[in-house]
C-alpha cells in the first residue's frame, strides 16, 4: 500500500506586514510609433506620460501600529544629506520694542564669499570702499558680511 504525501508543515505566521502610511504615485509610459493621420500629417514617433496612480495618504494606517513611511518619502536627520547644509538655527525672540530690519537697509548688505575669519583684513579693506560708517562683520554661517553705513537724510 501507498502512503499519500503529506504537506509539510506551514511556516510559524511571523508579525503581520507594516503598512505603508504613503503610496508614492505611479507614472505610466506610452510608446507611440510613427504614424498619419487622417490628414496625411506625419506624427511620431512620441512618449506620452500618464499618471496612472496619483498616490497619497493612507490615513488608516497612521492609526495602526504598523505603520510604515517608505524609506524615499523620509526627510534624513540632521546633519545627513547634502554636504553644504548648514543647520538651522533658532531664531531669537524679539522684544515688543526691537527695531525691524529695514527692506532697504538689508538690500545693501553685500555678501563677500569669503568664508574663513583669517580674511578679516580683505573684508575690512572691503568695506572702507564702501563708504563711511561701513563694516565687516563675521557670521560663522554666512561669512564676511560688510553692512552698510547710515545714509544721508
Amino acid at each position: 500500500m501507498i502512503a499519500a504525501p503529506v504537506a509539510p508543515p506551514l511556516p510559524p505566521a511571523g508579525p503581520p506586514a507594516p503598512i505603508s502610511v504613503y503610496r508614492n504615485p505611479r507614472i505610466g509610459v506610452i510608446y507611440l510609433r510613427a504614424h498619419q493621420d487622417a490628414e496625411g500629417r506625419l506624427l511620431g514617433p512620441q512618449i506620452m506620460y500618464q499618471v496612472i496612480d496619483p498616490g497619497g495618504w493612507n490615513l488608516d494606517a497612521l492609526e495602526t501600529e504598523r505603520a510604515l513611511i517608505p524609506p524615499a518619502n523620509q526627510e534624513p536627520p540632521a546633519r545627513v544629506g547634502w554636504p553644504l547644509q548648514v543647520a538651522a538655527r533658532p531664531a531669537p525672540t524679539l522684544r515688543p520694542d526691537d527695531p525691524l530690519l529695514d527692506p532697504a537697509a538689508a538690500a545693501r548688505i553685500l555678501i563677500t564669499g569669503w568664508m574663513r575669519p583669517d580674511e578679516r583684513p580683505a573684508a575690512e579693506a572691503a568695506a572702507r570702499t564702501r563708504g563711511p560708517g561701513a563694516s565687516a562683520v563675521f557670521d560663522a554661517a554666512a561669512g564676511w558680511l560688510i553692512l552698510p553705513g547710515p545714509r544721508e537724510p
